[in-house]
């Protein structure tokens, strides 16, 4: 079985981050799954982070699958190979079109009749940053999509279909902005042209999202000024989109992912580009986990909705395969507070002074150059997925963070820890507060199946008491990563192992 995934638009990108970081803690269970990214607004902070994201990925599991990795190759995080052939992100903008009426060129026929169905602005409006909510404007690109690398691609799906594979193909986006609205059903047909001789192992999903968060109003704004995203259309998108998909879907298996109420995911109006840094989101997590659910799931040859949506989301009505991630961040906590600051605070020079810390320190051989490079990044993608996971949990309200009562998952992270792991704005690194918080700490994650790890296991593994293991000392920094990330779930492996 071959399996893809097709990120689209800004919502996409963002699920795939989501996407990226439950695969680092081994929610995943298939092995190789290729991804492609499409936004118009190819310069947008989503689609740059998760870019991002992706390079530190495949930097940690190239790690793990070095010739001395055997024990690491056991271990959950980093497990599924995510793929991206073509590493930059695919515009359905050709190359030198600014306006939607550059599509024309300077036919005078064809510029009154798109006269007839597009307003000025919508004529005139730059693209550079997307589609801004119209899907009207979207179609048009989609329609005569004709990038190279998207027709690498459904040559290389058709190919597969014929040497007699099966292909599981999810397209995810939102159904209320402009590029996702407009690419989804599109590039469905595209898909369905090239491989239509082959249908019958052939299995697309979609994963739709429909309006989970608000834009800023943007004050001061004329007619006449240019397109200006506005929240109360999304509904009026929705209704159109879904009602096109009840009619005509050709999609195997749907998933409706979104939230009753919207929330505000930037305290200010931005319309795209690098300046459009919206936190992250819990619809963002059940998205990614829907992918999960179709690519390891049985196709059942019809379509079916599933929509997902909690009054208060916790570890107890999200799939129980999620809980990984809890592990991941009480690895991630113990990284940033006591190991990434006590190997910078240690000379190479005078390493064995340290004798109670001597035997870790020498194994995973962090004080030389190689791994202190490991080390850095490493902490990148620490101070990624705590920002993700800190977002996830907090909410806007007139410009500030607060916790979101509705988001049950590690709620300490948001109220407790904020401050001393720098999370909070205008917050420095602060030491511990003694026995308080190491009490506090453990109860991070909010569930009683996950309560078992006690810090005491962090003072182990700064200890000589021989938790090193050859195989992952070998990995350097990456190896004491795992041996955190496999402790803080050791108890609960072994309670299962048990039953």
């Amino acid at each position: 079985m071959k399996n893809y995934v097709l990120f689209i638009g800004g919502t996409g990108a963002r699920i795939y981050r989501s996407f990226l970081h439950i695969c680092a803690a081994g929610v995943m269970r298939e092995e190789e799954i290729q991804v492609l990214l499409l936004d118009a607004d190819s310069k947008n902070k989503a689609v740059e982070d998760c870019q991002e994201l992706y390079r530190l990925y495949q930097y940690h599991r190239d790690r793990l699958q070095s010739e001395d990795a055997q024990k690491a190759q056991e271990t959950r995080a980093f497990y599924c190979k995510v793929h991206m052939p073509f590493k930059q992100v695919i515009s359905p903008v050709p190359i030198g079109v600014t306006y939607l009426e550059d599509v024309v060129g300077g036919n005078i026929e064809q510029k009154r009749a798109m006269s007839w169905f597009y307003s000025k602005e919508e004529r005139k409006q730059p693209l550079e940053k997307g589609f801004f909510a119209h899907p009207n404007i979207g179609c048009v690109f989609f329609q005569n999509f004709q990038d190279k690398n998207m027709q690498t691609f459904l040559k290389q799906v058709n190919q597969e279909l014929q040497q007699g594979e099966d292909v599981k193909i999810v397209l995810v986006g939102s159904v209320f902005g402009g590029t996702g609205a407009s690419g989804l059903p599109n590039i469905l047909k595209m898909i369905h042209a090239e491989c239509n001789d082959h249908r019958d192992r052939l299995h697309c999903c979609g994963i739709l999202v429909i309006p989970y968060f608000e834009v800023p109003e943007l004050e001061g704004k004329k007619g006449g000024d240019g397109l200006v995203i506005r929240s109360r259309e999304f509904s009026q998108n929705t209704r159109a989109a879904l009602s096109y998909y009840q009619k005509h879907s050709a999609f195997e298996q749907i998933y409706l992912v979104g939230k009753k109420t919207l929330d505000l995911v930037n305290d200010k109006y931005v319309d795209g580009g690098k300046e459009q840094d919206n936190k992250a989101h819990i619809v963002e997590i059940c998205g990614a986990l829907a992918v999960k659910a179709f690519l390891e799931g049985e196709h059942e040859g019809k379509a079916w909705s599933h929509i997902v949506s909690k009054e208060v989301v916790s570890w107890r009505n999200l799939e129980e395969e999620l809980n990984p991630v809890a592990d991941m961040i009480r690895a991630q906590v113990v990284l940033k507070r006591e190991i990434y600051p006590f190997i910078k605070s240690v000379p190479v020079e005078h390493k064995f002074m340290w004798r109670h810390n001597r035997q870790w320190f020498e194994a995973y051989c962090v004080g030389n150059a190689e791994n202190r490079e490991q080390m850095l990044y490493m902490e990148r993608y620490t101070a990624d997925f705590l920002h993700w996971i800190y977002d996830v949990q907090t909410k806007l309200v007139s410009g500030e963070r607060q916790l979101d009562r509705g988001i049950e998952l590690c709620s300490a992270l948001v109220s407790e820890f904020a401050g001393p792991l720098g999370l909070s704005t205008g917050h420095q690194l602060q030491k511990w507060s003694g026995k308080p918080m190491l009490e506090r700490f453990n109860s991070l994650i909010d569930t009683a199946s996950n309560m078992e790890y006690l810090f005491d296991k962090v003072v182990l593994i700064l200890s000589c008491l021989g938790l090193v293991e050859p195989t992952l000392a070998g990995l350097g920094s990456v190896g004491l990563l795992i041996r955190l990330f496999d402790i803080t779930g050791q108890k609960k492996k072994k309670r299962i192992a048990a039953k």
